[in-house]
């Protein structure tokens, strides 16, 4: 009887839970720990270290999105949530990204970033960009990859082992100098040395010798050298002066009191085989004479970076200084040096602000001592001095405060088209340049000719202690108080002080409500950079050929065109008349008409 019933349980358990199955599947219930649904790539490193996939929200298409959204979701009853809840993991995004930007992106080398800890699935790693024109940086993420891709370029490599990133990125920061006496300058002098065999430098000791003797890439086979003044010997030494019987002079001997032979030991004749006579003079035993034929050994050694009579270094040093360092031909300092120190507008407003953190660019390393220079200061300076200058803006690259600093500096170094020059922040205070207060104004909708423009550098002084924002603002208001809302003789003041016009009232104000002033004049604008970035520049109906349009503006420097409904730009390739494109509406990227740095001339109508 008892094992009938416990035949007869079993029988009704196995009943029951095959219904409970086909119930289960029949209304549509399946467990999704049983399903691996597709999800993106991006969130493999998630996947692989959480073994937890993240439901996103529908058009969330990636992890930084997904991790970016607080709201993350399905639409589920009470039943499914227990199930879903298992794959998913907190929303981290508050938690990590802090983390980001605290500890690994602010970060200024490998070094600097905190340990990794035995057993941690994340951490600080190192994003390295082999190439130097570009800056590696550190990115939250976990031994397979970062978690955080945004900011990041495209040709980067993930270094998870930290130690071996600082390698990286020591070799990268000491191959950049190909010039000896570099070696001095203060942000490689003692951790890199320069390689006489290779010609650019590596990571060295305190004593000296290679640091990463495993690594081919930073190793040199002789001995390197750890300061500038011995970069004389190694010219000395490369030196090879022929003496009339075919014999190498080497180094052997020492000058005479007048420098016209070259005085020798007995041992030094030996190395000659040749007959020492007791004036010093060594000479061949076939007759001639090393002590004249090797007398170009008394000669200093010249090279581009000997100063002039004057003590200015030439153009050509300057140059060679610069790419030495890791300047390219794409960046402005090359450009102004080959071009006697010629500014654009550009080059002046990265110069200030770069000015405004504390690094200034002086006349001296933009031209040097050649005809044409500037003034009489362009490379009036030691080579040590202009060394460091140069490597102190290129440290703005990554050491830059503002994303626009950082960008100021590559403007210099090796180029950008990311640089607006007034893309300022509105927490940011003064001083600011006056030719972003200008174009400031003209934004706000107030006209050149209005008496509140800046004009001159004297009338920036009263914007120095104010933040961009607040500037912004006060000269949204100017426009604003067009409205006469503080009565008929405010009206008159402000649009004097917007507009620059004398408002003439024939009748009086009590009787008649004051004229409102017209709205301000919009001209086509012409822009350096796409999208209409950049100091936009107004002109008015008429002609600019080549002679005239230059006054405006630089030859081949525009990218985008703004034009107001009504008017006819007609852009010509070299001057009026030649190849030309017409534009009648706003054209953000001129490249699309096949005009893009090409306009040498205007011409600008308008029709009703």
């Amino acid at each position: 009887m008892i094992l009938l019933a416990g035949v007869i349980i079993l029988i009704l358990t196995l009943g029951l839970l095959c219904f409970s199955f086909e119930y289960y599947q029949s209304e549509g219930f399946q467990n999704l720990l049983d399903v691996e649904p597709p999800f993106v790539k991006s969130q493999n490193v998630t996947y692989n270290n959480y073994e937890k996939d993240i439901i996103v929200n529908p058009g969330v298409k990636d992890m930084t999105s997904a991790l970016a959204v607080p709201d993350i979701f399905l639409d589920m009853d009470t039943s499914d949530s227990v199930l879903v809840t298992q794959r998913l993991i907190e929303d981290p995004t508050n938690k990590y990204t802090d983390y980001d930007n605290k500890y690994c992106r602010g970060a200024l080398q490998p070094a600097n970033l905190p340990r990794h800890l035995r057993g941690a699935r994340d951490g600080c790693g190192w994003w390295y960009v082999a190439d130097p024109s570009q800056t590696s940086t550190g990115v939250l993420g976990t031994v397979n990859g970062p978690i955080f891709r945004d900011g990041l370029v495209s040709n980067g490599q993930w270094i998870w082992d930290l130690t071996k990133a600082q390698e990286l990125e020591e070799i990268k920061l000491c191959r950049q100098i190909t010039m000896c006496e570099l070696i001095d300058t203060n942000a490689v002098h003692g951790r890199c040395g320069f390689c006489p065999t290779s010609g650019y430098a590596v990571p060295v000791k305190s004593d000296g010798t290679e640091k990463y003797l495993k690594n081919p890439n930073a190793t040199c086979g002789t001995k390197v050298i750890m300061n500038g003044s011995d970069c004389e010997a190694l010219r000395q030494n490369a030196r090879v002066i022929t003496a009339s019987d075919g014999t190498q002079c080497g180094t052997f001997g020492t000058p005479s009191d007048d420098k016209s032979l070259r005085i020798y030991s007995h041992d030094e004749c030996a190395n000659f085989n040749g007959v020492l006579s007791n004036d010093g003079q060594c000479r061949s035993r076939i007759g001639g004479n090393y002590s004249e034929d090797c007398a170009d050994l008394n000669k200093p050694i010249t090279n581009v970076c000997t100063p002039d009579v004057n003590g200015r270094l030439s153009t050509s040093c300057l140059i060679s200084v610069a790419k030495g360092l890791g300047y390219t031909t794409s960046g402005a300092i090359l450009r102004i040096l080959k071009t006697s120190g010629n500014l654009t507008e550009n080059d002046r407003v990265a110069m200030a602000q770069l000015a405004n953190i504390g690094v200034n660019i002086p006349d001296t390393i933009l031209s040097g001592g050649d005809i044409g220079g500037i003034g009489k200061v362009g490379g009036k300076i030691d080579i040590n001095t202009a060394a460091n200058l140069y490597m102190k803006i290129k440290e703005q690259m990554r050491l830059g405060i503002h994303r626009r600093i950082r960008e100021a500096a590559k403007w210099f170094v090796v180029g950008t088209t990311n640089f607006d020059p007034c893309g300022f922040d509105n927490n940011e205070r003064g001083p600011f340049p006056l030719l972003c207060l200008q174009q400031l104004w003209r934004v706000s909708g107030c006209q050149p000719a209005g008496d509140g423009y800046p004009r001159t550098e004297a009338d920036t002084t009263q914007y120095n202690s104010m933040t961009w924002g607040d500037i912004s603002a006060m000269f949204e208001r100017n426009y604003m108080a067009l409205q006469g809302a503080n009565g008929a003789e405010a009206q008159d003041a402000d649009v004097k002080k917007c507009l620059g016009i004398d408002v003439k009232r024939t009748v009086s104000p009590a009787c008649k409500p004051a004229l409102i002033p017209p709205p301000p004049v919009m001209l086509p604008t012409f822009y350096p950079d796409y999208n209409f970035k950049g100091a936009g520049v107004p002109l008015d109906v008429g002609n600019y050929p080549f002679t005239k349009f230059i006054k405006y503006i630089p030859n081949d420097s525009i990218s985008s065109i703004k034009v107001p409904p009504g008017y006819v730009v007609t852009a010509y390739q070299d001057d009026i008349g030649s190849r030309s494109q017409v534009f009648t509406y706003d054209t953000p990227d001129i490249r699309t008409n096949g005009f893009d740095k090409m306009i040498s001339a205007l011409t600008i109508s308008k029709h009703n």
